[in-house]
């Protein structure tokens, strides 16, 4: 069981420290490296969006590495004790089929009555560590002002593949067969969530996650637009001008060395059924168009005079 009074430390990791992983065969070290400069969590507290598989998981070890501190005994920077409830929300509790999915990956079937018991933004602001991230969804779809936030992108339907290969690796996917994880219906049924404009339902909070499949229209894209340009900080984690605007924004260095980029092949979908996926995610794709623009827009402003 968790020691909850161990989980309300911060945890700090200073700039010497390096986080090694292993990719394959090749060793990678996820480090900050910038002499004489200060990471901007030293000064404001940041609040990541962590949408899974789009890098969150790279800028939360950055940022360890940069010195902010953390919440402590919680992975990728994101509190899971029901008053945060910040990690990830991937399939509903009555998917799950054992109390360590319901607390790691599962959101409450009545996901819209949860929000009033989430830690609002003046409780964040007083009680987070310096950097802390929210992959669930965002409290009551409304950024908290006073943080520095940010948040990542990846095109939606690469981001969706590379999904479906976190939920087998978790033993997630039933019944458990090689390639069963590139069924898209199959997928689609147990985690409608990660399947039906993700994007949408990580940014408009509690109302908007738990909505059956299908359920977000043309009037949620909108609502989304706004969120998501009220973040100071939106970058495509694909793009070859994000480590650099990264750099220059938060401090926070060595992105293209700490991600992994592979291609996990096994839950790669059908030509039938990415046609589908871009169907019912045509809502996503059109937000992702938007937070190009967006992302160009924030290359510049950080680019802009700085060599």
């Amino acid at each position: 069981p968790h020691n909850r009074t161990a989980d309300h430390r911060p945890h700090a990791t200073g700039t010497s420290n390096i986080h090694k992983r292993q990719t394959g065969h090749v060793r990678q070290t996820c480090t900050s490296n910038l002499p004489g400069t200060v990471p901007i969590c030293h000064t404001q507290k940041v609040m990541l969006l962590h949408f899974s598989k789009a890098s969150g998981s790279a800028v939360c070890r950055l940022a360890q590495a940069a010195g902010c501190t953390t919440w402590a005994s919680d992975g990728n920077c994101g509190r899971r004790q029901r008053e945060y409830a910040d990690g990830p929300w991937w399939i509903p509790v009555s998917h799950a089929q054992s109390v360590w999915e319901r607390s790691r990956f599962a959101y409450p079937d009545a996901i819209a009555r949860m929000g009033s018991g989430r830690s609002n933004c003046s409780e964040r602001l007083a009680r987070a560590p310096q950097f802390h991230a929210v992959e669930s969804t965002l409290p009551g779809g409304v950024p908290c002002p006073g943080f520095f936030t940010l948040a990542m992108l990846r095109p939606p339907l690469e981001r969706m593949v590379s999904h479906s290969f976190e939920l087998a690796r978790w033993g997630l996917v039933r019944p458990r067969k090689q390639g069963f994880c590139s069924n898209y219906s199959h997928m689609r049924r147990l985690a409608p969530a990660v399947y039906d404009n993700y994007y949408h339902r990580v940014l408009l909070g509690e109302r908007v996650l738990g909505l059956p499949p299908g359920g977000i229209t043309s009037a949620h894209i909108t609502e989304a637009k706004r969120v998501l340009s009220s973040l100071q900080l939106v970058l495509l984690s694909n793009d070859a001008s994000t480590p650099a605007t990264l750099q220059r924004a938060t401090g926070i260095a060595n992105f293209t060395a700490c991600r992994d980029t592979t291609r996990p092949a096994p839950c790669a979908m059908s030509d039938e059924d990415s046609e589908r996926a871009r169907r019912d995610n045509a809502h996503d794709l059109a937000l992702y168009a938007y937070a190009e623009r967006l992302a160009a827009q924030h290359v510049a402003k950080w680019g802009a005079g700085m060599g």
